[in-house]
């Protein structure tokens, strides 16, 4: 029986504006480890329901919407959406989810072993998979393992084409047929701010470091950076992990790959998908890179390096 949700809503100050992001927890009674997913570019914590269905069974499971999605508050008027307003909003996530651990270890007298340290698995969508990357690359300590899903070092823009085309695909099936594509009808259908498919569409949007070249968007120094073990699972015909950047991923990360046909963006979480990457986090290896000394300290010196990088 899957875990009853329960929705935080978290506080986040940028740019000298303090909004709330939804943070959706499944939890059964005696989680094994914890999750945290993180969506795609256009993504709602409802596209994680397969995921959830099969993980929650066994594990802690964290989904969070990003400003402008779903339950998440929207941006003001004089404020942008970017990948990095994204970061902030998982650093706030993080931040709740390891304080929360910290004080579960603190008030428990009798303390299963397994869950001494503060790991957690982060499963990133497309752009989630990106983010993810982005603050493994800082090396927190309290991060075990990440599995991205469709999204190498380098974004191809044929792959970039290929979303833009589907966003407008989206608005081609609003649910009233007579209706005319609009950007207002596809954020309805989407349940995001009609300002973030405009912002989406602009190249200020995605505004990491990132070099740009004959071939796509590349993050490579992330991926080189990262040194927590990572699970690549992409479509065989993807549009967006091509052979090339297949290549390029490979050359910069020591990287377990899993493919599934055809080039479905992002690859679906079927109970295959989900045995592959359950038999990955669950790796006795895995929490081994945690053991410290000082978590808390280590996590306070994290979280102020994160928030001093320019994307902030």
């Amino acid at each position: 029986m899957q875990a009853t949700p329960v929705r935080h809503y978290l506080p986040v100050f940028e740019h000298g504006h303090l909004r709330q992001v939804c943070l959706t927890e499944f939890c059964p009674p005696r989680p094994q480890e914890t999750i945290l997913c993180l969506p795609g570019l256009l993504e709602t914590s409802i596209a994680w329901s397969e995921f959830v269905s099969f993980f929650a069974r066994k594990h802690r499971v964290y989904v969070i919407d990003y400003a402008g999605r779903a339950l998440s508050e929207y941006l003001p008027d004089d404020l942008d959406y970017k990948m990095s307003s994204c970061l902030a909003d998982i650093s706030s996530a993080i931040s709740f989810i390891v304080g929360s651990n910290q004080k579960v270890k603190k008030n428990t007298v009798s303390v299963d072993p397994s869950t001494q340290e503060t790991c957690l698995h982060l499963i990133g969508n497309s752009m989630g998979g990106l983010l993810a990357v982005t603050l493994a690359a800082e090396e927190p300590p309290f991060i075990t393992s990440l599995v991205i899903n469709d999204v190498g070092a380098v974004v191809p823009w044929s792959g970039l084409m290929a979303i833009m085309g589907a966003i407008y695909v989206a608005g081609s099936r609003a649910s009233e047929p007579n209706i005319h594509y609009s950007i207002t009808s596809v954020a309805r259908d989407l349940n995001v701010d009609p300002r973030l498919l405009r912002a989406v569409m602009r190249p200020s949007y995605a505004d990491l470091d990132f070099r740009q070249g004959l071939q796509g968007m590349s993050y490579e120094k992330y991926f080189s950076k990262t040194k927590a073990p990572m699970l690549l699972v992409h479509s065989g015909d993807s549009h967006m992990v091509t052979p090339q950047v297949l290549e390029s991923t490979k050359a910069h990360k020591d990287i377990h790959l899993f493919s599934v046909q055809g080039s479905v963006h992002p690859v679906a979480y079927t109970n295959k998908v989900n045995d592959q990457i359950e038999d990955f986090i669950s790796q006795d290896n895995q929490s081994d890179k945690n053991e410290n000394d000082d978590p808390e300290g280590d996590m306070s010196d994290w979280f102020e390096r994160f928030k001093g990088k320019k994307f902030l």
